[in-house]
Parts: C-alpha cells; sequence; structure tokens
C-alpha cells in the first residue's frame, strides 16, 4: 500500500522540514492507521543543511567528502577532461576551511596540500 515517504517539504525561517508519512499509490500522505489525505496530522522532521561544501551535514565528513572530490577532479585535470582553474578555485575554498584536532581532517589537509601542489605542475 506505502510507495515512499511524501516527498513534499516546507521552508520556515530558513530551516527546510520534510513531510515523514509514507506516500499511498493514489500520491496521498497517509498517518497509520488512519489516513491524513495529505493536509491533517503530517509529521514534519527538520533537514538539517549541508556543510559549506555543500556534501554533508558534518562539517568534518563535509571536508573529507570534499578533498576526495577534488582528487578525482585532479585526475581529471591530468587526462584533459577538466579544465584547471575550476579545481584550484576549490582547492583554494578548500584550504580555507579549518580541520582542528581531527586527524582525519589533518591528513585530508596534507592530501589537500599535495594536490595543490600537483596541479600547479600540470
Amino acid at each position: 500500500m506505502f510507495d515512499d515517504r511524501c516527498p513534499e517539504k516546507i521552508t520556515l525561517v530558513g530551516v527546510t522540514f520534510r513531510c515523514d508519512q509514507k506516500v499511498g499509490h493514489d500520491g496521498k500522505c497517509y498517518n497509520e492507521p488512519e489516513g491524513c489525505g495529505g493536509t491533517a496530522r503530517m509529521t514534519w522532521i527538520p533537514i538539517k543543511p549541508n556543510g559549506r561544501f555543500d556534501h554533508h551535514p558534518d562539517p568534518a565528513v563535509d571536508y573529507l567528502i570534499e578533498v576526495d572530490a577534488i582528487a578525482g577532479l585532479v585526475e581529471d585535470v591530468r587526462a584533459g577532461i577538466q579544465e584547471r582553474r575550476p579545481v584550484e578555485d576549490r582547492i583554494f575554498k578548500a584550504s580555507m576551511f579549518r580541520v582542528g584536532a581531527d586527524v582525519r581532517c589533518v591528513e585530508a589537509r596534507r592530501k589537500l596540500l599535495e594536490l595543490e601542489s600537483e596541479v600547479g605542475t600540470l
């Protein structure tokens, strides 16, 4: 009877919420055991905004994903698929991130510096 979660979203005071009700085959939200028909008793859950790199809500994980994405773009630059300038811009933006004491982020910073020097030589 149920396909997926309700696709509806609302934004209030800069925070986006999604409906957490199940959607039936007819496309309406249903609050078990009674159907709400998409209007009454819908449960709204806040959606956490992603970090500055728009990958993940946790800033450290967001940074790690960005460094990995940049590593892939550097490979594309090396292969001649990607232009160098946008990759340099992303490296610059990522280098502004304050890593703190997270060991994973410190290692990612080291990797980012290596990627920066590699892009400079391409």
